[in-house]
């Protein structure tokens, strides 16, 4: 796995090299990049100029943190332990990722969990079901069970439904 990394290192490292007048410099950039990121040819310039020590600054710090996890992982791997036993409270802190998580599980998702079980039971089944298709089950059922009632196979229930029925009609078309 290491040697691909190598080669992608060198290619990045000569593709670097070879289209730096194209991207970063100052008199040629400018027309690359046309607006689409801000460039400034002056601070371009002024990039050259700043101190060895802030150029060599982020290599300074990658060579601090190689050589620290060297020493503590390498040379002397009790060290880890005994710096988390010495410094217990910064060790907690740290190791729970400055309790973001907490934080966040806090602020955001119980509170979208609150609002999705009152969603739930007082949107989806106190309203959309009770109105809906529970509703509609139920009064289905009232009207099977009056119409039970009035169909019970005797030829003078039909005769009186057709009867007031009848009667309704000639009422509605007398009054209309």
């Amino acid at each position: 796995m290491l040697i691909p990394l190598i080669v992608l290192s060198i290619g990045a490292v000569a593709a670097g090299f070879v289209f730096h007048r194209w991207f970063i410099d100052p008199e040629s950039a400018g027309g690359f990049w046309k607006g689409a990121l801000f460039f400034n040819e002056h601070m371009m310039h002024e990039m050259h100029q700043v101190p060895l020590l802030v150029q060599l600054a982020a290599t300074i710090v990658m060579l601090s943190g190689l050589l620290i996890a060297y020493l503590t992982y390498i040379r002397s791997p009790d060290a880890p332990a005994k710096f988390a036993d010495t410094f217990q409270p910064l060790y907690r802190f740290l190791l729970n990722k400055w309790y973001f998580d907490q934080l966040y599980h806090f602020l955001f998702v119980r509170p979208a969990f609150a609002i999705g079980r009152l969603l739930w039971h007082r949107g989806d089944e106190g309203t959309i079901d009770r109105f809906g298709p529970n509703g509609s089950a139920w009064l289905v059922q009232v009207g099977s069970r009056a119409a039970v009632r009035l169909q019970t196979g005797y030829v003078y229930t039909y005769a009186f439904v057709m009867l007031i029925g009848l009667t309704a009609a000639i009422t509605w078309a007398i009054a209309g």
